[in-house]
C-alpha cells in the first residue's frame, strides 16, 4: 500500500475583505473589526497517497488556491493540521516577477535566478526554454511587445523545467492556442512519473481529466465529494449550476421584496 504524503485534518481558513485601503490599514495598525470576514475553508479533511493525481474543485473563490498555498506552507491555516512528506513544488502565477520593460531573455535570467539555478544551468537551458514557449525569435523583444500569452508561456517553461516528488499546481495550462496547449500538456505529462504526486486546482477541466484520476469537490468550505475524476467533475458542475440558480433566485426575491416595499410606502 502506498504511503500517505499529504494529510489535511479539519483545516479552516478565514480572510478579511476590505472596501478600501483605509479599512485595510486600520485593521493592520489597530486590529480593528474593519472589513468583512470571509471563511473560505470551514472544515477540510483528506489524505493523498504517493503517486496520486488529484484535482481540487471549488466554486469561484471557493478556496482551492488558498488550500494549495496551505499545502505548500506559504500560508498557515487558522485551525486544523497539514502534514506533507517531501518538498512540494508549487506552480502558480507564471508571470510573477516579470518586468514588461525588460526583454524576454532578461526576464528569463532573472526568474531563473529566483528559482535558484546556477549560471551554467541558465545558459544550458536557454534554448530549450524559449523553444518550448514558442518564443525562439523573441528573446531580445521586450515583454510588453510579446504576443498574447507569450509571457505566461515563458513563465510556464521556466517553472516546469524542474519539478519535485509533489507538484501543487494553481494555474491554467491552457493558453488559447491549440498547438501550444498540446505542447504544454505534453510537457507536463513528460514531467509526471507514476511516483509523482500531483494536486491541481480545477481550472482547466480538459487537463484535469487528462492528468488526474481523482477529484475532491469542496463546497461552502467542506469536502462534499471525493472520488473518480469524471464523477467529481460532473458533481462539481451540477453543484455549481445549482448554486448559481439559487443566487439568481435570491437576487430576484430581494428585488421583488424591495419593489413591494416601495408600493406599500406610497
Amino acid at each position: 500500500m502506498s504511503e500517505t504524503v499529504i494529510k489535511a485534518e479539519h483545516v479552516r481558513k478565514t480572510y478579511r475583505s476590505y472596501k478600501n485601503n483605509f479599512q485595510r490599514v486600520k485593521h493592520m495598525l489597530i486590529l480593528s473589526s474593519a472589513g468583512e470576514k470571509n471563511r473560505v475553508l470551514t472544515d477540510v479533511s483528506f489524505e493523498i497517497k504517493k503517486g496520486e493525481k488529484v484535482t481540487i474543485f471549488t466554486p469561484s473563490g471557493g478556496g482551492k488556491s488558498t488550500l494549495l498555498r496551505i499545502l505548500a506552507d506559504i500560508i498557515k491555516p487558522e485551525a486544523g493540521t497539514v502534514e506533507v512528506k517531501g518538498e512540494p513544488k508549487l506552480i502558480l502565477d507564471y508571470k510573477a516577477g516579470f518586468d514588461v520593460n525588460l526583454t524576454g531573455l532578461q526576464n528569463y535570467r532573472i526568474r531563473s535566478k529566483i528559482e535558484g539555478w546556477s549560471d551554467e544551468t541558465i545558459k544550458a537551458r536557454e534554448k530549450e526554454i524559449f523553444k518550448l514557449a514558442g518564443l525562439s525569435h523573441e528573446k531580445e523583444t521586450r515583454l510588453k511587445y510579446y504576443p498574447r500569452g507569450g509571457a505566461s508561456r515563458l513563465g510556464f517553461a521556466i517553472l516546469t523545467a524542474e519539478t519535485g516528488d509533489i507538484i501543487l499546481m494553481d494555474e491554467r495550462i491552457s493558453s488559447g492556442s491549440t498547438t501550444i496547449n498540446d505542447r504544454y500538456t505534453e510537457r507536463f505529462s513528460e514531467l509526471i512519473s507514476p511516483e509523482t504526486t500531483l494536486v491541481m486546482a480545477g481550472n482547466d477541466f480538459k487537463t484535469n481529466l487528462l492528468l488526474c484520476e481523482r477529484g475532491i469537490v469542496i463546497h461552502e468550505g467542506k469536502v462534499v465529494f471525493d472520488g473518480p475524476i469524471e464523477e467529481a467533475l460532473e458533481y462539481h458542475k451540477a453543484h455549481s449550476t445549482h448554486t448559481r440558480k439559487n443566487k439568481r433566485a435570491k437576487a430576484v426575491e430581494v428585488e421583488n421584496f424591495d419593489a413591494d416595499d416601495g408600493d406599500d410606502a406610497f
